[in-house]
């Protein structure tokens, strides 16, 4: 049964007074909520996930790009591709993306390279 609704921009900039959640611990808290989303995400779709100092970070797995398959990318008309997966020096290297919502400001998605 909902007992109470606020509108999500409402609740991250002012918080929810009438149950005492202030602003920091509701902005907090959606941003906790949008991690684990997108941890969700990526490991429901077969990434391969890596830890690092500032969290999870994810690569494309070898059922998802084989080494050396070109991925494209752009807008249409536009010929650019990249590959994921690649053998280097008798290494098989891979890059791979992480993302975390800040507390402001745009979404940061950082690239990774691991070998």
């Amino acid at each position: 049964m909902l007992k109470h609704e606020i509108p999500l921009l409402e609740f991250v900039e002012h918080g929810f007074p009438a149950l005492g959640i202030g602003q920091k611990i509701a902005s907090n808290n959606v941003v906790a909520m949008i991690n684990v989303a997108w941890l969700e995400f990526c490991r429901d779709r077969g990434f391969v996930e890596y830890k690092y100092s500032k969290g999870a970070g994810f690569h494309a797995s070898a059922e998802q790009a084989s080494t050396g398959q070109r991925i494209p990318w752009g807008k249409q008309g536009e010929r650019r591709s990249s590959m994921l997966r690649n053998i280097a020096k008798g290494h098989i290297w891979q890059f791979g993306v992480s993302g975390r919502p800040p507390s402001s400001g745009p979404v940061a998605m950082l690239v990774h390279e691991r070998r």
